[in-house]
């Protein structure tokens, strides 16, 4: 097959157009799919369908708990702010252990740790602030949200394995950054996929992204491609 022949190119562009307009078209179905089923069971109540039949169930159920990450740097308080409010408004802010990662280097690191303590100390099942230090782990550290993450997580479990609170059974750990926005039952259902799907420790829960903040005062580009993804998140 000459790949140069004016029919080749004229046929590879032709199925290579097709091909893209079915994939847009199924991410676009399923997308409002997804959509209409997020907005009917957003008010659902997910805690009283936990199972609790068995001991060992019943344990599970009432020691869960959802060990949640936040890493920042540089963000304005008050997005940080907007982002734990939301935690802080969750049917079960009782389960949450919230530690907000922050790095040494933040400007007023101090003020903010203090003022973020003051906020939400009594909130959350636990909450905790932590200042990751530069070259923590060697001087071959790379800077940035990776070696934050991992200063973050450990500096969590460490504190959960001190108050002898750490069961790998009743325990989700999820990572996010300073300005997510969660739905007020979305650790509810996180609660209720964990404790209800076989294998669980071997499952990743990904919520679909959407990049809505401000959207309106956004660039024309920057709307469309926020919109683009946030429907292939939902569509694929």
């Amino acid at each position: 097959i000459d790949i140069f022949c004016p029919v080749f190119g004229a046929v590879y562009g032709i199925c290579i157009g097709w091909l893209g307009a079915i994939l847009l078209t199924l991410c676009a179905v399923r997308s409002l799919q997804a959509n209409k089923l997020m907005n009917e069971v957003v008010d659902e109540t997910w805690e009283d369908k936990i199972p609790r039949i068995t001991p060992e169930e019943i344990w599970r159920a009432d020691n869960l708990q959802h060990l949640v990450m936040m890493c920042g740097y540089k963000e304005p308080m008050s997005v940080i702010q907007a982002s734990v409010d939301s935690l802080a408004q969750q049917s079960v802010a009782h389960r949450l252990v919230v530690v907000i990662g922050l790095e040494e280097g933040t400007p007023d690191v101090g003020e903010k740790a203090a003022a973020l303590k003051t906020r939400y100390a009594t909130s959350f099942k636990r909450f905790h602030v932590t200042k990751h230090p530069k070259q923590w782990s060697g001087g071959r550290e790379i800077r940035g949200k990776c070696s934050n993450a991992n200063y973050t997580m450990r500096a969590a479990v460490s504190r959960l394995e001190d108050y002898e609170q750490l069961n790998l059974d009743c325990t989700t750990a999820t990572s996010c950054d300073t300005d997510s926005i969660f739905a007020p039952r979305y650790f509810e259902n996180l609660g209720y996929q964990f404790l209800t799907t076989p294998n669980a420790k071997e499952v990743v829960w990904q919520a679909p992204l959407y990049y809505n903040h401000q959207l309106n005062k956004r660039p024309f580009y920057v709307r469309a491609i926020g919109m683009m993804r946030a429907a292939f998140m939902l569509g694929f």
